[in-house]
This record gives C-alpha cells, sequence and structure tokens, in this order.
C-alpha cells in the first residue's frame, strides 16, 4: 500500500471471490441483465464490477462465501 503513497488511496477487503464473464460483445447489455437477474433472485450481492476494454470480460467481485452459489446459479442460467 506504500506504493501508492501520494498517488492514490488504496485499501483492500479479505474475503472476497472474483467471477470472470467471458462474452459476445453484441450481446454485452443482454448477458449483464442476465446475470444481475439470476445473482438478485440468489441474494447476491456484487461488491464491484469491472468491464474490460474489448468488453468480453467483464468481472464481478461477490463475498467469497456467496462464490459457489453464484457461480452454480450463472451456469444452470447459461449453459
Amino acid at each position: 500500500m506504500a506504493d501508492f503513497e501520494g498517488i492514490a488511496n488504496a485499501h483492500y477487503r479479505r474475503g472476497m471471490a472474483i467471477i470472470s464473464l467471458i462474452c459476445n460483445v453484441q450481446r454485452t447489455s443482454e448477458i449483464l441483465e442476465r446475470t444481475f437477474r439470476v445473482l438478485n433472485r440468489e441474494n447476491i450481492r456484487v461488491q464491484m464490477m469491472s468491464q474490460g476494454a474489448s468488453k468480453t470480460n467483464i468481472a464481478l467481485i461477490v463475498e467469497d462465501g456467496e462464490a459457489k452459489q453464484a457461480l452454480r446459479a450463472l451456469h444452470e442460467e447459461f449453459f
């Protein structure tokens, strides 16, 4: 954290998991809508979302204890 001193404030949280969605750029909005509908139904809160510049990778941060449930629900939705 000292490396960021004078540039930015940085902090971290333990117990989080990253779920990465790789998707078709033309369908990003549809995929995000379905993803958040599923996670909402499962009462899983997304703590943060990040999308790469290419829009093919979407990263979601969830509580570590909810990661398996989220993955199962998303897998059922898309596969």
